[in-house]
């Protein structure tokens, strides 16, 4: 039942993303990767990713999201969830002279398997594009960061540098690259830091339509006790642009 409402969330979302795109310029698209399959062990796993993005005379506001979930049958017929985690972010930046920029942005998360309730990260700094072109873009920014966890265990809050790096490249008529990456490293304890990363591969189908591969990556250095410091996913989706 969960899952269907979520689905369906995601359905009226997805069709509400469209409609604010054609009337108030935005951009985006979003991917998805969906496995049911019944056997031996039952197994079930959703990926869903988006991003919109609206792209002004000298500013940028930018909005992104994910959800993870999969779950299979045990020895005893059971299921046990081996991936539950979402997260949406937002960030607003301004140019200022040929190349450079200031940010501001929010990050909130959820790790269900690994006891994270909730983190939040709120950061501000500055940016430089490296490169913009019609074929690849890349920026990069540093800056600061105020992180808040709350973990089933207890709660914990610190300062922490704000790194980020956003490239895209396209291949070709079809194909295209884009990697992100966002690094919060503790200012007291550089032992204490958390990363993500994503690397995806597109193939355009149509006008609309892409099919693609992804490669995520979340660590946090410090996790709850007894969880995993490190959740990779690799999927193949399908997208759909806007």
């Amino acid at each position: 039942m969960r899952r269907v409402a979520f689905l369906a969330f995601v359905v009226g979302a997805l069709a509400g993303s469209a409609f604010a795109a054609e009337t108030t310029g935005w951009k985006g698209s979003i991917d998805a990767s969906l496995s049911f399959v019944e056997g031996n062990r039952n197994t079930d796993s959703v990926l869903i990713i988006g991003k919109m993005k609206q792209v002004g005379t000298n500013d940028r506001k930018i909005v992104d999201g994910l959800y993870n979930f999969s779950r299979q049958t045990n020895n005893l017929g059971n299921f046990e969830t081996s991936t539950d985690l979402w997260s949406l972010g937002g960030r607003y930046e301004r140019d200022f002279g040929n190349k450079s920029f200031w940010y501001v942005s929010a990050r909130f998360d959820r790790d269900g398997v690994n006891d994270l309730n909730l983190r939040q990260v709120y950061g501000a700094g500055l940016g430089y594009t490296m490169f913009a072109t019609d074929v690849s873009t890349w920026r990069i920014s540093v800056g600061a960061s105020q992180v808040l966890e709350d973990y089933q265990s207890g709660n914990t809050d610190y300062f922490g540098l704000q790194a980020t790096s956003d490239y895209t490249r396209q291949l070709d008529a079809k194909l295209s690259l884009e990697h992100s990456f966002l690094y919060v490293p503790n200012v007291d304890d550089f032992e204490d830091y958390f990363f993500v990363s994503s690397l995806g591969l597109s193939y355009k189908l149509n006008e609309r339509m892409k099919a693609g591969f992804r490669w995520i990556v979340n660590f946090d250095a410090t996790p709850s006790a007894g969880s995993r410091k490190q959740n990779r996913t690799y999927a193949f989706t399908l997208g759909y642009s806007f």
